[in-house]
């Protein structure tokens, strides 16, 4: 049973893979990875393993600049386009609803060339990274027009779900700066009168903290969006 390519050998792996994941070992975590699914690749098991590899990216926040990100391309990099394409989008989904946003971001944008275009995998793509856009106020607009381009029809109910409260709280945030540098002339003409009569009172160093305090809350309503 301890020989190698045993169900316990495999067994064993995966138990060293993610309790490296637990300790934050990233460099070990990432070689481990790479060994099971080049040693492992049509496993009964590998199906599990890849979901909760994604959570454990996810969980490790892998996502918090280019240099971490590469734990995850450099384990991917070694699954076909198709697969890559698949976990990439589950790393993605994951992440927004642990509220990890760069990492939903990063992966989210990985996984759309790998999508044919307008398929149900391309728009959930968008759907993640224009989630994960309205949580910072540099890529907020284009986060906003993302999510609004967005077919809801399209969606399954929980991806429609976090559509719903993803626009709901970008639609929020952009109502706590109205008439600001950065908005479109449009998205200005669709405040109602009475926020456009409030908005003169408000200078632009109050407004900005309200809309990051905003930004904030998203972590938990997405998470809500997702039970």
């Amino acid at each position: 049973m301890l020989l190698p390519g045993t169900l316990a050998e495999e067994g064993a792996l995966r138990r060293e893979i993610f309790t490296l994941g637990q300790t934050g070992d990233l460099k070990k975590f990432q070689s481990l990875a790479i060994q099971y699914l080049r040693r492992f690749p049509h496993s009964i098991y590998a199906g599990n393993f890849r979901q909760r590899l994604a959570y454990q990216l996810t969980r490790l926040d892998v996502g918090q600049d280019e240099g971490r990100f590469a734990v995850i391309t450099g384990i991917l990099d070694e699954l076909e386009p198709d697969s890559r394409k698949i976990l990439y989008l589950l790393i993605a989904k994951t992440a927004i609803e642990e509220g990890k946003t760069g990492s939903a971001f990063l992966a989210a944008d990985r996984a759309l060339p790998l999508c044919a275009p307008e398929s149900l995998e391309a728009i959930q793509a968008r759907l993640y990274r224009g989630a994960a856009e309205i949580a910072s106020l540099a890529t907020f607009q284009s986060g906003l027009r993302t999510l609004r381009a967005i077919d809801r029809a399209r969606l399954p109910q929980r991806d429609s779900r976090l559509l719903e409260t993803a626009l709901a709280t970008a639609e929020e945030i952009r109502r706590g700066l109205p008439g600001r540098p950065g908005l479109p002339e449009g998205d200005t003409a669709a405040l109602n009168p009475v926020q456009a009569a409030a908005a003169p009172a408000d200078e632009p160093a109050k407004l900005i903290p309200r809309a990051q305090a905003m930004i904030d809350r998203i972590d938990l309503l997405l998470r809500k969006a997702n039970p």
